[in-house]
């Protein structure tokens, strides 16, 4: 991989890693005011904080798409008491508070950009990019109805990624509940943006500078 991209492999801190989502989410923009980054996962869901004048807090919670499907569906379409049951598990296993109310709640990463897609697909090509109670309602009930090969071939998504937006949209419910906001954006960068961001603005020395890069510099 070296060889390939002429720049040495890196093995990310799990902070170093939810820095870099942050400077692909702002791509250099200035954070002006209280930010909530979550980045829903297949196993476990990570957060990330961040505020003018202050740094950046990342937490992760053992609470994913993934975990929480294999553990409670066990048929396709899952049932209404399955999506019942998956908030119940969310909001019990998620163990986390904010250190103050953000102003604004992102949702970053597959599960999250599907569920929008989903929407979107589904009779509301124009819709913006937030996601709150009402949207994630609808989505429950396309995929209670429906099984995930069929909304795969109607809507072209990917099956596997369709059985997890339930268990998604339980822990987006449950992350809007945590910090008392009644919607969040998705935004469909992160990770990878930020890492090609960094290195093109910090050179070689972007790790030791991770959390200006994350308040942005461009006003």
């Amino acid at each position: 991989m070296s060889a390939a991209t002429g720049e040495p492999l890196a093995v990310l801190e799990h902070e170093e890693e939810a820095l870099l989502t942050l400077v692909g989410l702002t791509a250099g923009r200035a954070v002006t005011g209280d930010l909530l980054v979550v980045d829903i996962g297949g196993g476990s869901s990570e957060l990330v904080e961040i505020g003018p004048g202050r740094l950046a807090r990342a937490a992760g919670v053992q609470v994913g798409a993934g975990r929480l499907t294999r553990r409670i569906v066990d048929r396709d379409p899952p049932s209404v008491e399955h999506v019942a049951e998956l908030y119940r598990a969310a909001d019990a296993a998620f163990d986390w508070t904010p250190t103050r109310p953000p102003a604004e709640v992102v949702f970053v990463g597959g599960t999250a950009t599907n569920l929008l897609k989903l929407l979107r697909r589904a009779g509301n090509p124009d819709r913006d990019d937030r996601l709150d109670r009402v949207a994630l309602g609808i989505v429950r009930d396309i995929v209670t109805a429906t099984p995930a090969e069929m909304l795969a071939a109607t809507f072209g998504l990917r099956e596997a990624r369709i059985r997890l937006l339930a268990a998604g949209a339980a822990i987006i419910e449950t992350v809007l509940d945590r910090v008392g906001i009644e919607h969040g954006r998705v935004v469909d960068s992160g990770i990878r943006e930020g890492a090609i961001i960094a290195s093109d603005r910090a050179g070689a020395g972007w790790r030791d500078r991770l959390d200006e890069l994350a308040h942005g510099w461009i006003a």
